[in-house]
């Protein structure tokens, strides 16, 4: 029987991936990497650990244009790794952040279970690694937490913390912030040698990065 198991890389150091993950990665067969382009954010954090050299025989990269991974794209990818992995191998598909938040993973391997066993390692999520780099305190006991892929205009905020993901517009999301009682945060590139961390409107609004994001917490009466 074949095996998958998807890994979640975390937020971006390579210090932050667990143990099991590194296990899993430098005894896989067969090393499936998700790129963008030529980006391929997950590997890079996995090569801040291991060489390239370790690692390139393993690589098969699946293609996956940012904003336009669909049905299609998940099966070619299927197929490939299907195509690739053979009997009593294992392979390893690795994923930014955790592969059960806002991810392509189980999108993708939903439908190989009966081809193949699958399991999955956790990694850091990157709200959970900024709550930590800002001292910030995520959600407290009896509180209500939610975690939003963005803001959109018609969203109701009513959760007493807050964590919004991908923050391309910052502005429009630090208006409503402000308008419904919220105390902010901003991060960027959270762990990275770029990390930026804010409280100040003005230095927020000029930035944008999709390595970007907003924790909020209701204001106390």
């Amino acid at each position: 029987m074949k095996k998958l198991i998807g890994i979640g890389t975390g937020p971006g150091p390579g210090e932050l991936l667990t143990l099991g993950a590194l296990r899993a990665i430098e005894n896989c067969h067969h090393l499936f990497v998700p790129r963008n382009g030529k980006k391929t954010m997950a590997l890079d954090t996995v090569l801040e650990v291991f060489n390239r050299e370790e690692l390139e025989e393993k690589i098969v990269y699946l293609d996956f244009p940012m904003g336009a991974s669909n049905e299609q794209t998940y099966e070619l990818a299927r197929n490939t790794i299907s195509d690739t992995l053979k009997d009593q191998e294992v392979g390893v598909f690795i994923t930014i952040g955790d592969g059960s938040i806002y991810s392509t993973l189980l999108n993708m391997l939903g439908k190989m279970e009966g081809d193949l066993t699958v399991e999955m390692i956790p990694g850091i999520p990157s709200f959970v690694a900024a709550a930590n780099a800002a001292r910030w305190d995520l959600v407290r006991k009896d509180e209500e937490f939610t975690l939003m892929d963005g803001l959109e205009p018609e969203r109701a905020l009513t959760a007493d913390s807050l964590a919004i993901l991908k923050t391309k517009n910052p502005e429009d999301i630090l208006d409503r912030l402000e308008a419904e009682g919220y105390d902010y945060v901003y991060l960027e590139r959270v762990g990275h040698p770029s990390e930026f961390i804010s409280k100040n409107r003005d230095e927020i609004v000029a930035r944008k990065s999709y390595m970007s994001l907003i924790l909020a917490r209701k204001k106390e009466q």
